[in-house]
């Protein structure tokens, strides 16, 4: 398969190349530096006639300041991406949502029928997969609900990779009461080559994600605990506090769907990836 991925210099899309090149995926070999709220520059790009296009490029993040340039990149962005799929009859579209479609929702799976974003974030993700079901009749779509994606390199706003920089140079860290499922690069992008060869047509989403759910405080001490081990010094000063209004408090991945399709489960589990993190 001919293969476009839009944001492949970011975390998931980097690693996402790596994999599958080593996989043996059909990687067009230019590379184009645009804007995907850019047409004409989408449609220069569209015209090598892609079999498969993931599309990774978006503004992540609930606490995102610009929200104005989130919600166009997020939702007229993908727009466009739909847009050009369709007029170069691409077989099958792939994009990223995020597990924060859910809510406060306790049941994360897909079959969740009342959904309520608490975030401008969220909601733009939840936007793009009503967009996707608009356009399922003209080709395979894919939506990827994403359940915090760690690993090095990572985001540097993301909770690991703040710790491990603030314990390293023994600045305060403030810990949330929340607790989150921790899902490590290798199994992501796995997900991800997995459901680009899936049978079926239309529109289908699904979690990825490992179906446990760690307290941040946990998270922390194994990363304190780690850092000891190597021989760190910590003296940090530390704060409790709730979590800011836009964050869920709990997310946990229901993968029943993914496992029972693909037989695809986790791999790399919270301790090992904090470790493989730190290295």
């Amino acid at each position: 398969m001919k293969t476009l991925i839009t944001g492949s210099a970011g975390f998931i899309g980097s690693n996402l190349i790596k994999f599958i090149q080593a996989d043996g995926l059909d990687l067009h070999d230019a590379t184009y530096v645009g804007s995907i709220l850019d047409l004409k520059f989408l449609d220069k790009v569209f015209q090598n006639k892609y079999d498969l296009v993931i599309h990774l490029a978006a503004i992540p993040g609930v606490r995102e300041p610009n929200k104005a340039l989130q919600g166009d990149v997020n939702i007229r962005g993908f727009f466009n991406i739909l847009t050009m799929c369709k007029k170069y009859k691409v077989k099958h579209l792939m994009y990223a949502s995020s597990s924060s479609v859910y809510g406060s929702q306790t049941h994360q799976s897909e079959n969740t029928k009342d959904l309520y974003p608490i975030s401008y974030y969220a909601c733009t993700k939840l936007s793009d997969e009503v967009l996707a079901n608009t356009f399922s009749k003209d080709m395979k779509i894919t939506g990827l609900r994403f359940f915090t994606v760690y690993g090095p390199n990572s985001r540097p706003d993301m909770a690991i990779q703040k710790f491990i920089k603030l314990l390293k140079e023994q600045k305060p860290v403030t810990i949330n009461a929340c607790s989150r499922d921790f899902t490590y690069i290798t199994d992501i992008v796995k997900g991800i080559k997995l459901l680009s060869n899936r049978k079926g047509e239309g529109h289908e989403i699904f979690n990825i994600g490992t179906g446990i759910s760690v307290p941040v405080i946990t998270l922390f001490n194994m990363i304190s605990l780690r850092l000891m081990e190597l021989g760190y010094k910590l003296n940090s000063p530390i704060k409790f506090s709730k979590p800011p209004q836009e964050d869920v408090e709990c997310t946990c991945a229901d993968t029943t769907k993914l496992y029972k399709e693909l037989n695809w489960k986790p791999s790399v589990m919270i301790g090992s990836g904090i470790k493989l993190t730190i290295k």
